[in-house]
């Protein structure tokens, strides 16, 4: 009888394969069936960058949420968790962690979820940190916040007289108006109506010179893109901003009304899937939360996996086998 093993880690540093096997030899049968044996494996004999950490000098770290009285819900922990993911990058970035000498960035730091739906915890966290992070999916731009922002601003664009429509562009945050503002030019007709005219010029200009020209000339009363910025993903959102512009260019050259640029839009299940694909942004700038399944063949220096806790699937339960 022969028996074949995969017995070097080509992706992990020497500190993280000595912690796993450390972690999986503790036990006789780690993985239940004697059948399913582990082995301990060795790193490759190359040389592997350096973290320096002033709090931290283990190279695997487990985690454990304090246990309270009563079990605690998932509904409850994940959120606990995508916290602290959170709280523990923002330490990293602030106490001068540094990888090889350098400074750690965002960019060095990667977290793995089993779903797309564990992602938007991680992300909304990193985001009230203020922590910009990008999630590694296969989504389509017009799915995104920013494509509703212009479906908005193209609707208020084409009726500018229904003061409903105007209202709803400028909430939007491409135009910045917060709650307080909108209320503002309720109180203020004719603030209101100063808008409803500067819709009704950015139609002028799309008739004259395109949809993209009328975009950016409301983009420059309110400065759309340098707002943006300032925010927490406010590279995703210009990045998704620039997509959206290319793509309501490219089909109006070949003919599209400004009725059908706006069913394009509100539409995002009739539009090619390779043309409306998120743009990667880069990855200098921010943590990229991904599946494990899109991680594979990818390195890391730093890398949270919070939610290995739960069953990935739910369903039947797992085949019986046999070895003959």
């Amino acid at each position: 009888e022969h028996r074949a093993t995969l017995d070097t880690n080509y992706r992990a540093a020497p500190a993280l394969v000595a912690a796993v096997n450390a972690i999986f030899s503790r036990h006789a049968r780690a993985f239940v069936l004697p059948q399913m044996a582990f082995s301990p494996v060795q790193p490759r004999p190359a040389p592997w960058p350096s973290i320096e950490d002033p709090d931290c000098s283990a190279a695997c770290v487990l985690w454990r949420v304090p246990a309270p009285d009563t079990p605690l819900p998932q509904g409850t922990v994940i959120p606990l968790l995508a916290q602290a993911v959170a709280a523990e990058i923002r330490r990293l970035l602030a106490r001068g962690v540094r990888l090889d000498g350098a400074p750690i960035h965002p960019g060095h730091i990667a977290v793995l979820v089993d779903t797309r739906a564990q992602m938007l915890p991680i992300a909304r966290a990193l985001e009230a940190a203020r922590i910009p992070c990008i999630l590694e999916e296969d989504a389509s731009v017009l799915d995104s916040a920013e494509a509703q922002g212009v479906l908005a601003l193209l609707s208020a664009m084409r009726e500018p007289r229904r003061r409903a429509r105007v209202a709803t562009a400028l909430a939007t945050d491409l135009m910045g108006f917060d709650a307080s503002a909108i209320r503002e030019l309720h109180d203020h007709p004719e603030e209101l109506e100063i808008w409803q005219e500067r819709f009704a010029d950015a139609m002028e200009v799309w008739h004259r010179q395109g949809v993209v020209a009328a975009l950016e000339w409301l983009f420059a009363q309110v400065h759309t893109r340098e707002r943006l910025l300032r925010l927490p993903q406010g590279l995703r959102a210009v990045t998704n901003l620039d997509h959206l512009l290319e793509l309501l260019q490219l089909h109006e050259s070949r003919g599209g009304t400004p009725a059908a640029l706006c069913r394009l839009v509100a539409s995002p299940e009739k539009a090619p899937n390779n043309t409306t694909k998120l743009r990667p942004i880069g990855a200098q700038e921010a943590v990229r939360i991904l599946t494990v399944h899109k991680s594979k063949g990818l390195e890391f220096p730093v890398v949270f996996c919070p939610y290995l806790f739960r069953a990935t699937e739910t369903g039947p339960p797992p085949l019986f086998y046999h070895d003959q």
